[in-house]
């Protein structure tokens, strides 16, 4: 006879599925939802979607008709979102799902071969049988469960504290100490800017490439400060941040994964200079009343008063009122400048090297 494990009735099991399935998928939106390569938001969300419902639902009648308990609750939703995170974060999981996953794996092998190995005692062989590889699909899917929630921190606490997905392996340099970091120090990661090299980059590679030119901008731009560059999930048609308060430059992911090399060097200059905004307007508060009308101070005046109240343009209301404040329309005029010079510099390196 197969003993029914459950701590909670179907009403009650259902209902805690359901609620799981509601939390993971509006969270899971807000945090980590990326589109599946090749296909449209739109197509993204349906596939997304099947997924947990399906997965849900076959976690519900299959495998936990006799195991109703808050956790399998959890689990039969945590396995299908999971998948699709797999599915979506190659480029910043790396090999990590495999090694989690193949874990996973032996450990229910494991399980399975202890289970299975136990003499039966029983006359009625088939129905021990049938009990214990229930108890073994059950277990497996717990432990392939523990393994996306291993996953799924990896990506949530970086996401929830406002820190970068990936870490560069290039080192952040300050400006005024890294007379050194010039385009022509760094030819090399230049090189990597032509389409054909930059196409053939990991997100990771490419976030390497991004270092280093921030490390040549914080030169250039005489910051005494470094750049700190990440890459997150950022809000739609936000392709770049800059936080003073932590000196790091936020790259979209998307933008940093299937961006040229053009579209991410503008924004890691936009945000470059940003920095450089920031330390004439401390240039400009620390020279007082008595220097502080030098003309010298004019736009560093009016970058004080705009970031004291800075207009995101989150809504379509708001965007022209974001796009024409001088601290961005700046910012973009020398991205645009700074993009220009690094491709002149690169065209004309190659054409020396004959």
């Amino acid at each position: 006879m197969m003993k029914d494990r459950s701590t909670k009735t179907w009403g009650d099991f259902l209902f805690s599925c359901g609620l799981d399935l509601a939390v993971a998928v509006v969270w899971f939106y807000s945090v980590l939802f990326r589109t599946l390569p090749g296909m449209t938001f739109g197509e993204s969300r349906l596939v997304f979607c099947s997924m947990a419902i399906a997965g849900t639902m076959l976690g519900v009648l299959l495998v936990f008709r006799r195991r109703r308990t808050e956790w399998t609750a959890l689990a039969c939703v945590l396995l299908p979102c999971g998948a699709y995170l797999v599915m979506t974060y190659p480029d910043v999981l790396g090999n990590l799902p495999a090694i989690v996953l193949s874990a996973a794996a032996v450990l229910a092998a494991g399980n399975t071969l202890h289970v299975l190995a136990r003499k039966i005692r029983s006359p009625n062989r088939a129905a021990v049988l049938k009990n214990r590889l229930y108890h073994c699909l059950c277990t497996a899917h717990s432990f392939l469960s523990l393994g996306m929630a291993a996953l799924f921190l990896v990506l949530v606490v970086p996401a929830t504290l406002g820190m970068s997905l990936v870490t560069p392996s290039v080192q952040a340099q300050r400006g005024s100490s890294a007379p050194g970091e010039t385009i022509a120090a760094n030819m090399d990661a230049i090189l990597l800017l032509q389409d054909q090299e930059w196409e053939a980059l990991g997100t990771r590679e490419r976030l390497d490439v991004m270092q280093t030119v921030a490390n040549i901008e914080a030169h250039y731009l005489g910051l005494p400060n470094e750049l700190n560059v990440g890459v997150s999930n950022l809000p739609e048609d936000t392709l770049g941040n800059y936080s003073d308060a932590t000196r790091t430059i936020s790259l979209d992911l998307e933008l940093l994964a299937h961006g040229s090399s053009g579209e991410v060097l503008d924004a890691l200059c936009h945000e470059a200079y940003h920095s450089y905004q920031h330390r004439l307007v401390d240039a400009y508060r620390g020279a007082g009343e008595s220097l502080g009308g030098l003309r010298l101070f004019g736009d560093a005046a009016v970058y004080a008063e705009e970031f004291a109240d800075y207009e995101e343009g989150a809504s379509d209301e708001t965007f022209y009122a974001y796009y024409t404040q001088r601290c961005e329309a700046d910012a973009r005029s020398y991205a645009a400048e700074s993009v220009t010079d690094y491709f002149q510099r690169l065209r004309l390196y190659l054409d020396e090297q004959g």
